[in-house]
């Protein structure tokens, strides 16, 4: 079955040592049959040759397309921070089953990556684009409980569909 992807959704965020690239690989089923996930590996490659092993959220595994329609893969790799990340590539590696090795099959090259923070002032809501569809999130209370050596924090979040669709929200 002929399947279309292109890349919808890229972005960076730093967070310690490391920064967390993150990618959405639209699939558009094309042909006439139903498209089932092929096991297919994600890999982000560097400009020096080096690749970073990406890994999907639940909803992008296991997943099944039906003819004319898409899937939006949401993956995620995580980049030591003195890896310049510019001239990147997502690579779609699939195994030989005869040969056993992992052979590339396609190559997309990836525009710069826009570092975002994450940083969020109290009650201001960010937009995060889930699928096809988009909601806003807010951090609306924090609570710290301390006892002896322990530390419990509690975090209150508020999302909100700001779409007419049905918007499936990671575990």
């Amino acid at each position: 079955t002929p399947v279309k992807a292109k890349v919808s959704q890229f972005a960076s965020f730093t967070s310690g040592d490391y920064n967390y690239v993150s990618v959405g690989l639209n699939l558009q089923n094309i042909g006439y049959n139903l498209f089932q996930d092929p096991k297919i590996k994600f890999v982000i490659k560097t400009a020096n040759g080096a690749s970073y092993p990406m890994s999907a959220d639940p909803t992008s595994s296991d997943y099944k397309i039906q003819p004319q329609d898409n899937k939006t893969l949401n993956l995620m790799a995580e980049i030591p921070k003195s890896i310049k990340l510019t001239n990147l590539e997502l690579q779609l590696i699939q195994e030989d089953e005869t040969s056993k090795l992992n052979l590339p099959i396609a190559t997309m090259q990836l525009p710069n990556a826009t570092s975002q923070s994450l940083a969020v002032q109290p009650n201001i809501e960010k937009f995060i684009a889930l699928g096809s569809g988009k909601i806003a999130v807010k951090v609306s209370g924090a609570t710290l409980l301390q006892s002896f050596d322990e530390h419990s924090l509690s975090i209150r979040f508020n999302f909100r569909n700001t779409t007419g669709t049905t918007v499936t929200i990671p575990k």
